[in-house]
C-alpha cells in the first residue's frame, strides 16, 4: 500500500515539471514571434512612408523647376510605427540621386529609400512626423526638410 502513495506523488511532480517545461518553451517561442512580427510591421510602415515623403519631396521638386517663387507643402506623417519613433536622413547618393534613411530604434529597423530630384536636396535629419518640405530661392537653391 505504500507503494501507491509514492507513485501518485511521484506521477504528480513529474506531471508539473514536464508543464512547467512546455509552458517556457511555449513563452519563449511566442516572444520571438512577437518580436519577428513587430520588427516586419515597423519595416513596412517606414517603407510607405519614405516612399510617401519621396513622393512630396519630387513634387516641391517639379514644382520649384516649374517656377521662380517659394515652394512649400507640408507632409503629414505618422509621429510613430508601430508605436516606435523614427528618424529621416536624407543623403546625396550621386548627381540628382539621393536616399532616405528611416531608422528606428526599438526595435533597430533602417530602410533606404532612393528618389531623384533635379534640385539639390540639403542633406540632414528630422525626426518622424510631420515635415515641411520646401524650396525658397532666396535664401537656399536647396530643397529643405524640416520638422515641426
Amino acid at each position: 500500500m505504500r507503494d501507491r502513495a509514492s507513485t501518485t506523488a511521484l506521477n504528480y511532480v513529474l506531471l508539473l515539471g514536464i508543464v512547467a517545461i512546455l509552458v517556457s518553451t511555449l513563452v519563449v517561442g511566442v516572444g520571438d514571434l512577437v518580436v519577428d512580427q513587430q520588427e516586419r510591421g515597423v519595416r513596412s510602415q517606414l517603407d510607405v512612408v519614405g516612399n510617401r515623403l519621396a513622393a512630396d519631396v519630387a513634387t516641391v521638386d517639379g514644382v520649384a523647376r516649374q517656377t521662380d517663387g517659394t515652394v512649400r507643402l507640408r507632409s503629414d506623417l505618422p509621429d510613430r510605427v508601430v508605436g516606435t519613433p523614427y528618424t529621416v536622413t536624407v543623403e546625396s547618393t550621386g548627381d540628382d540621386s539621393y536616399r532616405l534613411t528611416l531608422r528606428s530604434s526599438t526595435p533597430d529597423v533602417v530602410v533606404y529609400v532612393p528618389f531623384r530630384s533635379e534640385t539639390t536636396v540639403a542633406e540632414g535629419t528630422v525626426r518622424g512626423g510631420p515635415i515641411d518640405v520646401g524650396y525658397d530661392p532666396t535664401t537656399s537653391s536647396e530643397v529643405t526638410l524640416r520638422d515641426r
